[in-house]
């Protein structure tokens, strides 16, 4: 790794003008010297922005501040051909290093700066997800744990949940997801960044988790062909997001999104069975925008096409 002297430490951090500011409340593009190849600004999500971002070899200085939001960097692809991104970061006047591979990650939390600097053998290429404060918050408070300011401040980490999910919402926004799906992620990514309590064993909780599961079942499956996100879903049901999603992978052992969308294909394979429908249509019917993202996610599910399985 580059040293640096003890004459080249650069200015405070200061906050982004408002100038820096989008129409939305985000902070604009990351104040990066690299190219931002990819933004989900257009997409319309409220609660998480992604970029992936191709980062220069040398950077002397970066400053960065999450205003109000937590930004999680995942480094996609590591600088070559050593395959780790050497970077330094300065807080409370003190440069501390870490050396990053694919998959490690760095956290700044709400309200918090640093400055960053690297100087590596080529380029390396970061997914950036930021995720409104008020969502860890609001993990916090349904998982009755206060914020962690410390976890959520991190030069370097490597947290294999954390990473998944990053990478799913970059995938995400390269595939320009509806929103339901990226509600959800960030969501779980919150209750995960904040931490997760034991779930109580009693008679009377599983009872009411049964009964708010059920209702849950009932909302998706009236509503396959709808756009709805998983707030409507929680309010529906009578229970918070987080604790919408907790009971979810704790009962069945997925996400809301993910029993939605197999409760989607469980419908097209019974139309599909039948004469009466075209593959758009039954298509449209089961919620998917074009017969193309329903014969790929059919694909994916059942590894047939959706002309293939009905010719059987």
């Amino acid at each position: 790794m580059h040293r640096y002297g003890p004459m080249e430490c650069p200015m405070p951090i200061t906050p982004p003008h408002r100038d820096d500011h989008d129409a939305d409340g985000w902070d604009g593009v990351p104040r990066s010297p690299g190219t931002v190849v990819l933004d989900s600004a257009s997409l319309g999500w409220n609660d998480v922005r992604v970029f992936r971002v191709i980062e220069p070899q040398v950077c002397d200085g970066l400053e960065v501040f999450a205003r109000d939001h937590q930004s999680i960097v995942l480094i996609e692809r590591a600088a070559q051909p050593a395959g780790a991104a050497n970077i330094e970061r300065r807080r409370a006047g003190r440069w501390l290093g870490a050396r990053y591979r694919d998959g490690d990650l760095g956290f700044t939390a709400p309200g918090e700066g640093a400055m960053l600097r690297w100087r590596n053998r080529s380029e390396h290429v970061t997914v950036q997800v930021r995720i409104r404060a008020r969502l860890l918050e609001e993990a916090a408070d349904g998982t009755g744990y206060g914020m962690p300011s410390r976890r959520l401040n991190r030069l370097s980490h490597h947290d294999t949940t954390t990473a998944q999910l990053v990478r799913a919402l970059g995938q995400a926004a390269g595939q320009a997801a509806p929103g339901f799906y990226v509600d959800a992620a960030a969501r779980f990514l919150a209750a995960h960044l904040v931490g997760e309590p034991a779930r109580p064993r009693d008679g009377a909780h599983a009872v009411r988790a049964h009964v708010a599961l059920d209702r849950m079942d009932a909302f998706l499956r009236e509503r396959l062909a709808d756009d709805f996100t998983l707030a409507e879903v929680a309010g529906y049901v009578g229970v918070g997001t987080f604790q919408l999603i907790r009971l979810c992978r704790a009962q069945h052992g997925e996400t809301p999104f993910r029993r939605l969308q197999r409760f989607r294909i469980e419908h097209a394979r019974a139309l599909l069975q039948t004469r009466g429908m075209s593959v758009t249509q039954i298509a449209l019917e089961c919620g998917y925008t074009s017969p193309s993202a329903f014969g790929n996610t059919f694909l994916k599910a059942t590894g047939l096409s959706p002309s293939v399985y009905r010719a059987l």
